[in-house]
């Protein structure tokens, strides 16, 4: 029997949702909550699987006829709703990064344990084609002993803190190839002149292999065009993903001074593309009480990396993670 969603927030993240949840067969109705009224009634006019409005997300945790909250809320607030719908016994999808304390994190895991609903991080990048098959050729060793990967990402549309709010999905990312960060050190600054936080950062990781990963990432860059991509550099050939490259090409190996493309099927607003596949396989997950294909210990491995930079950049020195 199909499913309704209640889904707390209406900003850009919830439009990307909803446009998830219309093209999932296991959700037959949303019932939307938002504090802004404007954003509340946009999003309302546009999705017709929205049944219900309301301004406290508080009326979704009582209504017996919700099975999923899916929280979309600002990134400070999502712990505390994760654990109050987790309580309520609700199934919750929790959008990226799900919490800024690892504390928080924690909190919403013992929840998880003690509820009859289960906990999800979205993180969608790990369902990207091009990632997926990057992780493939990994993994059947075709790169040989990777060496380097490193993340270019340029996106003005961007919000600040930028690697908080964005760089938390590409550090899952480096970590599902290469292995966990067993030390990571950041320097982030702001470059514009009117941004309230750091707008640009760069981040170094050492990873259990012993492979070294690097992200760059900025939303202050003059180039008007969003850039995505990842380079992986092994000892028998190396990697080019990127995302809506204008060759079409998002996938490209090397090897011996010659490239080629590799064939897979990476559709235009890749992104938004991933963001509907992961929503429609967490939906299937919980109906057919099936495991995710993103794990609450890759989403806690990349908090984990994701604070140790932070705390690098307090602290002006390397973090060792044990």
């Amino acid at each position: 029997m199909p499913l309704t969603v209640g889904q707390i927030g209406a900003g850009a993240l919830g439009s990307s949702h909803m446009q998830g949840y219309v093209a999932t067969r296991g959700v037959d109705s949303v019932v939307l909550a938002e504090a802004d009224e404007a954003a509340r009634r946009s999003l309302y006019d546009r999705y017709g699987i929205i049944k219900q409005v309301h301004e406290d997300h508080e009326a979704l945790l009582g209504d017996p006829e919700i099975a999923i909250i899916d929280v979309c809320a600002p990134t400070g607030l999502r712990a505390e709703i994760a654990i109050a719908a987790l309580e309520a016994g609700k199934h919750v999808i929790c959008e990226q990064p799900p919490a800024t304390r690892m504390a928080d994190f924690e909190a919403m895991l013992a929840a998880a344990e003690g509820s009859k609903g289960r906990l999800f991080v979205g993180i969608p990048e790990l369902m990207i084609p091009a990632n997926e098959k990057a992780h493939e050729l990994i993994q059947q060793g075709e790169l040989g002993d990777v060496l380097v990967a490193s993340a270019l990402v340029m996106d003005n549309a961007l919000a600040n803190p930028v690697m908080m709010q964005s760089g938390y999905a590409v550090i899952a990312v480096l970590q599902r190839w290469l292995g966990p960060a067993v030390s990571v050190s950041m320097t982030a600054k702001r470059v514009a002149g009117e941004a309230e936080a750091e707008d640009t950062a760069l981040v170094n990781m050492e990873m259990a292999g012993g492979a070294l990963g690097q992200i760059a990432i900025t939303c202050a860059s003059a180039d008007d065009e969003p850039t995505a991509e990842r380079r992986i550099v092994g000892t028998e050939g190396s990697l080019l993903v990127r995302d809506d490259p204008e060759d079409e090409l998002p996938l490209v190996g090397f090897e011996e001074m010659m490239f080629f493309p590799i064939p897979v099927h990476n559709p235009p607003h890749i992104r938004e593309y991933a963001t509907r596949q992961l929503l429609c396989h967490f939906v299937e997950c919980i109906i057919a009480q099936e495991e995710p294909v993103v794990s609450l210990q890759e989403a806690q491995a990349a908090l984990r990396t994701l604070l140790a930079a932070y705390e690098s950049q307090r602290s002006g020195i390397r973090i060792e993670m044990t």
